[in-house]
């Protein structure tokens, strides 16, 4: 493969909450992408205007969520959201060099939660999967306090290359903490644990995690 991303060619996205992904083809012209439903591009189905969008993406090993298969995903987020699926790593990493010399690139962990989804269900952002899992193992009750962390820094998440760094029960309450709260409108989906939710509602835990 080339280092170049190729002008033309297909591609599967999906759209919003939408758990189908579909196969487009598309066309980038300057910081235009253009999406077809066929090669003769004359059923043009929408354009992404990349000066305006915000790409997101995990460049970590990601934790195989479906037995079968691992997820090989970016996020572009404009009008409307777009989950990208490359079928290797290489054609990830052309996608995102080309389009981060158009778009702003958020990082690789501020994915709205209430948006974020895989093709076979409702699903969640991987640093939060990682997160629960750690709640899990821990056997954490909703009437457990969430505790300060000592030795992680919230503002590492943007620079956080390894979800596997993520090891103690209070680093998860952190980032949880910090994914909810900063959802504007805070839109709270309903697969969180309600019982986490319930202890984030109270002023004196939340003032134990800021």
């Amino acid at each position: 493969m080339s280092g170049e991303l190729p002008l033309t060619g297909w591609i599967d996205i999906r759209i919003n909450l939408s758990t189908k992904i579909k196969k487009y083809y598309y066309v980038l012209e300057g910081n235009k992408l253009i999406l077809c439903k066929d090669e003769d591009k004359k059923k043009e189905v929408f354009s992404i205007n990349l000066k305006n969008g915000k790409l997101c993406y995990l460049s970590v090993e990601q934790e195989v969520i479906d037995p079968v298969k691992i997820e090989i995903t970016f996020d572009l987020l404009e009008n409307e959201y777009y989950q990208f699926e490359c079928n290797n790593k290489q054609t990830l990493a052309l996608w995102i060099k080309t389009l981060s010399s158009y778009c702003c690139v958020t990082g690789i962990t501020h994915y709205p939660l209430h948006t974020i989804a895989f093709k076979s269900s409702y699903c969640i952002p991987l640093i939060l999967v990682r997160c629960f899992k750690i709640i899990d193992e821990c056997e954490y009750q909703p009437t457990s306090p969430l505790l300060q962390p000592t030795c992680f820094d919230l503002n590492e998440l943007n620079e956080l290359c390894d979800i596997n760094s993520i090891k103690t029960i209070e680093q998860a309450h952190l980032i949880i903490h910090h994914y909810i709260t900063s959802l504007n409108p805070p839109l709270i989906p309903n697969y969180l644990n309600e019982g986490i939710l319930d202890a984030m509602k109270k002023e004196s835990t939340l003032n134990q995690v800021e």
